[in-house]
């Protein structure tokens, strides 16, 4: 009999899997992507398509095992529920066509075409506003994901999940800065939380700056105060917080018994947030739930996968995979830093000297030793509590919990960035979205990479 995707004849096929390799608990992982990508001008443009499925054997008295298949959905099913486990680990091909696929790719074509018309009117307003000499280039995507799951302990569930991502890079002299980035969950999000004359006029005004010259302090390295701005900075929490929390606390966060600075509190799938990265269910086929990770200055909870059994019972929703071909573990995907009570700007001009940290493009924490490095692409310095000069590229160096304690200041403009970075774990990477209001964080060690590298 030919493989459907009907769930009850799944539900069978699962079972039976299950019986022959001696396991606690199967699933099943479909997924169909197509990327939409635009290039500077928008004179190229192409659609990347992946389709296939895996099914996964958990716990038991047999080991682990996974078997991959790229192809149309029902194909897949055929070809895992007939062949199953008669190697370890494979991939294979199958040439049909998947009906799926083509309403993913034609869903990704079609915003990108509405993203075409966004970037034409940010490229218009960065046109107008840039200094004679300079121009910038544009690289962006549209993309669709369509996931089906079904396990031995759960039912059949579908997700799509859509995201847009666009990088702009500065130019002048023939040398490119550092890239500012843009994502939401759609183009019409897009407009709606980013306009592009908004978007246009302070990416100019930043590039601007650092075109005439760029400003640091006493020597490549130091320890000074650094004042987080809304939006990308908010990986320093999706690393020195939610890094230590995945599956359970971490050295570093455990032996200090939790003790943070009192004014943060750190939420993952807080409400309301949405972007690049978002979905309804995970890949195990759970609900996200909002989890409480601190709670003024205290560890109160972490993000979790299923079990071994397959029990969902400790997942929040956080089993996510990079693709098909993957095992789902437990992973951020929006962990953002509640508001507090101060205002915005009297954080600024309270702090006689120190950095404005605007954008930061990546980090990792250890977890063992708890020292973290975060990447910050853009900055200024902040010269008797007014921004002043760009600060070029720069890194942010601290140890958990030493440098989360050293938090006084926290305001009330919380913002996030629409999903416009990606977390790399074990090899998978996953689009994820990270927020915080304006922060200060009394002393912490910086490092010029402008100065490094001259």
């Amino acid at each position: 009999m030919a493989a459907t995707l009907d769930a009850d004849w799944i539900g069978r096929a699962l079972e039976r899997t299950l019986a022959r390799d001696d396991g606690a608990w199967a699933e099943l992982f479909l997924e169909a992507r197509a990327v939409h990508r635009i290039s500077t001008g928008r004179t190229r443009e192409e659609t990347a398509l992946d389709s296939g499925g895996a099914i996964r054997v958990l716990g038991g008295s047999a080991a682990s095992r996974q078997v991959s298949v790229s192809g149309a959905w029902p194909d897949c099913v055929d070809l895992l529920t007939r062949r199953l486990f008669d190697g370890g680990h494979q991939t294979r091909e199958t040439g049909e066509p998947d009906r799926i696929l083509t309403e993913v790719a034609a869903g990704a074509a079609e915003e990108g075409r509405r993203l075409s018309g966004y970037l034409a009117e940010l490229e218009g307003h960065l046109e107008r506003c840039i200094p004679p000499g300079a121009s910038v280039s544009l690289e962006a995507e549209a993309s669709i994901q369509r996931i089906r799951h079904q396990s031995t302990r759960s039912q059949q569930v579908t997700d799509t999940r859509t995201g847009i991502l666009i990088r702009v890079t500065p130019v002048h002299r023939g040398r490119p800065l550092p890239s500012f980035v843009l994502a939401s969950g759609s183009v019409a999000e897009l407009h709606r939380r980013r306009p592009a004359e908004e978007c246009a006029r302070r990416f100019a005004e930043a590039a601007s700056l650092e075109f005439e010259g760029l400003a640091w302090g006493p020597a490549p390295e130091y320890e000074t105060s650094v004042v987080l701005c809304p939006g990308t900075a908010g990986l320093l929490f999706h690393e020195t917080v939610g890094h230590l929390l995945q599956g359970d606390m971490s050295a570093p966060l455990r032996e200090a018994g939790g003790d943070l600075s009192p004014l943060l509190t750190v939420v993952e799938h807080s409400p309301g947030v949405s972007g690049r990265g978002g979905y309804r269910v995970d890949d195990e086929g759970v609900e996200p739930r909002t989890v409480s990770l601190v709670e003024g200055g205290r560890v109160t909870g972490f993000v979790g996968a299923r079990r071994r059994d397959g029990s969902p019972a400790g997942s929040t929703g956080s089993g996510r995979r990079q693709s098909f071909r993957d095992p789902a573990s437990a992973r951020l995907a929006a962990t953002i830093v509640s508001a507090g009570q101060d205002d915005p700007e009297e954080i600024v001009s309270s702090t006689k000297k120190g950095i404005l940290v605007q954008e930061v493009r990546s980090g990792s924490v250890d977890p063992v030793s708890g020292e973290f490095v975060l990447h910050a692409a853009h900055g200024r310095m902040i010269e008797h509590g007014r921004p002043a000069g760009a600060t070029g590229e720069f890194l942010i160096l601290g140890t958990v919990p030493n440098s989360l304690r050293t938090i006084d200041r926290i305001a009330h403009d919380i913002g996030d960035d629409g999903g416009a970075s990606s977390c790399v774990h074990h090899g998978q990477a996953v689009p994820v979205i990270v927020g915080l209001p304006t922060l200060r964080m009394v002393t912490i060690k910086v490092r010029s990479l402008e100065m490094v590298r001259a």
